[in-house]
């Protein structure tokens, strides 16, 4: 292969990269209806033939309005009330973490009395502002977040309109870009295309299914310990969940210091202990079955990309941080070995 052609390449993968790069804020909606597209795909396929309908419009017209129905059920029954717990939680977690400081500061000074030596202290006192700082941020970050998105009236819209499109005619677009790839090209297309599925389904699926185990069962731990806010931390846990790595430290912290804060300290043990054994549980029992087919990515990279997807695109970036980059992954793999045959 000449070098002209290494350059070639080289120029025109990082002008996409910048594009990308400068375009990710406005490209939210375009990425979110695609992503959806391609889960609820399948649905649309299933009543068309199930309902042996001739024209595909009508399966996609008839998924379109079960959506919605779900859309107004949640957006008028389950997030009102969930989005008042929010904000309040929010508030006066904040409170309770300034005057958390405060004890923190008088644990410090007490110590430091009975002789202990005052770099301890002082070490210790950081570690816990550290972690204070980190989920009271983590907090109002979700928080923000979760009501910027909601509040989105437009970008819902948009999302709608560009979702219609790519279910109607998502396989046909996908077709039509493969085919106007070089001939040399297409094989390398066809072959990420016909990877995704098995990276992107087999993650998301796992990643839910345990997900949801984490957040039902952190739910009903909540209730039998009388955790105010059972419903939201249960919510909050599974979500988080999600983000490998730092999502189940995030959630746990967040539940154990609510548990100190309003129940005291032998219910931030057990809230402690009980989210501990079910992180035990899904890590080495569940998850391993589910994730029989890893990604086989090392963990380093996994948190580079994290924090990578965190500061292009925030909280959200971190909930998609793995599939991108099993899909890089796999594109870095076909480019490999497009160059190799040129």
């Amino acid at each position: 292969m000449s070098n002209t052609k290494i350059w070639a390449i080289s120029i025109v993968a990082l002008l996409c990269g910048w594009f990308l790069y400068v375009s990710a804020a406005s490209l939210v909606p375009v990425f979110v209806a695609v992503s959806v597209a391609y889960f609820i795909h399948p649905l649309v396929l299933w009543i068309q033939n199930g309902f042996k309908l001739k024209r595909k419009i009508i399966a996609v017209g008839i998924t379109l309005a079960m959506i919605l129905t779900l859309l107004v059920i949640l957006f008028n029954i389950i997030l009102p009330p969930l989005i008042l717990q929010m904000t309040r939680f929010a508030r006066e977690f904040t409170g309770y973490s300034v005057r958390f400081m405060e004890l923190m500061d008088i644990l410090g000074t007490s110590l430091a009395e009975l002789g202990l030596d005052s770099r301890i202290t002082d070490q210790l006192d950081d570690m816990l502002r550290q972690v204070i700082t980190l989920v009271s941020n983590s907090i109002m970050g979700f928080v923000t977040s979760a009501i910027g998105y909601i509040t989105k009236f437009t970008d819902i819209v948009i999302v709608i309109i560009l979702l219609f499109y790519f279910l109607l005619d998502g396989p046909d677009m996908t077709d039509y870009l493969v085919g106007q790839a070089p001939e040399k090209l297409r094989k390398g297309c066809e072959n990420v295309i016909a990877g995704i599925n098995s990276v992107v389904w087999g993650y998301m699926k796992n990643q839910i299914i345990i997900s949801t185990i984490h957040g039902i069962g952190c739910f009903l731990v909540f209730l039998l310990i009388r955790l105010p806010f059972a419903g939201l931390l249960g919510t909050l846990n599974g979500v988080l969940n999600m983000i490998p790595y730092f999502g189940s430290i995030i959630a746990s912290m967040i539940s154990i210091l609510v548990a100190l804060f309003y129940l005291g300290t032998r219910e931030g043990l057990l809230t402690g202990l009980a989210v501990f054994a079910l992180n035990m549980v899904l890590g080495n029992i569940i998850t391993p079955r589910l994730q029989a087919k890893s990604l086989g990515i090392h963990p380093a990279l996994v948190i580079a990309a994290l924090l990578v997807c965190n500061h292009i695109w925030g909280a959200t970036g971190m909930f998609i941080a793995v599939p991108l980059l099993g899909l890089s992954h796999l594109v870095a793999h076909e480019l490999r070995e497009i160059i190799r045959a040129l």
